[in-house]
């Protein structure tokens, strides 16, 4: 029985000394390593958590110098989330309107319209558009065949041109004067939108086409 006794005093003795260790960490302020464990025992925080009656000195140590080891500690930083770099900024879709001003366009003349690299590379397109374009209208958006592939970034947009194209039919004649409109919408939704005025196209060979710097 007094064996049985001594086993039970030991037990309650080290789960004393469990609680007092977790009141440490939950309720004990921080403070220097040199708290004794006489100021644990008096702190406000830890009063009715644990007495001399149910701890004894050495727990009352062992539990002050577990947590002014683990208080003192430097505070490690929080670990750097590694940023995934930005997505370039490239062209979404491409859109033109014309302003038809005092010389109507045929309803046989296709127009044609093109985007292309520094290099006259066509990257998007839109071809034979038809209709009869009456002076003071304003016909489209239409918008321009981009291929999927095609990753034009915004940033080398200002060497692209656009060029304006008509198709005659043959044995007539016809001569069409409006402002050209043309819209870059990117991947950031910001646009480019550029109007070029008082053009005029014709079934001559010199005037079949015209050409137009895009500027940012």
């Amino acid at each position: 029985m007094r064996q049985i006794n001594h086993l039970l005093n030991a037990l309650l003795h080290a789960s004393g000394a469990i609680l007092f260790i977790l009141a440490c960490a939950s309720a004990w302020p921080p403070g220097p390593s040199h708290t004794t464990a006489k100021e644990a025992l008096f702190h406000p925080a830890f009063r009715g958590i644990a007495t001399p009656d149910t701890l004894n000195e050495a727990h009352y140590l062992a539990a002050v110098h577990n947590f002014a080891r683990f208080s003192s500690q430097d505070k490690r930083p929080a670990p750097r989330v590694k940023e995934r770099p930005s997505e370039p900024v490239v062209l979404k879709s491409v859109k033109v309107w014309f302003e038809t001003t005092d010389n109507e366009k045929e309803k046989d003349t296709k127009v044609s319209v093109y985007l292309q690299t520094p290099e006259s590379t066509v990257v998007a397109k839109k071809e034979n558009i038809s209709g009869d374009f009456r002076s003071g209208s304003t016909e489209g958006p239409y918008k321009l065949a981009l291929p999927e592939e095609k990753k034009i970034k915004k940033d080398d947009i200002s060497g692209y041109s656009t060029t304006v194209e008509i198709t005659v039919a043959a044995g007539t004649e016809d001569t069409w004067n409006f402002n050209y409109i043309i819209e870059l919408t990117f991947t950031d939704e910001s646009t480019i939108k550029n109007t070029f005025s008082s053009v005029t196209l014709s079934e001559k060979d010199n005037d079949r086409s015209k050409s137009f710097r895009i500027q940012k």
